[in-house]
């Protein structure tokens, strides 16, 4: 009996952690950066002190 439970835990406990890690990864996708946020082309060319940076502006 004592076999079985241990054996029977260890199955439900990788079945929660497979889940758990299943999910994270769907959430935690770097490609979505670039699908939601695409960066300008011209950001790169951009000086440091140039205002088009400010969000005020």
């Amino acid at each position: 009996m004592g076999l079985f439970t241990v054996i029977g835990l260890a199955f439900v406990l990788l079945f929660i952690a497979s889940t758990l890690v299943y999910f994270l990864r769907q959430s935690l996708d770097s490609s979505d950066t670039t699908r939601i946020d695409n960066i300008p082309e011209y950001y790169n060319d951009l000086p440091d002190h140039d205002s088009t940076h400010d969000r005020n502006s």
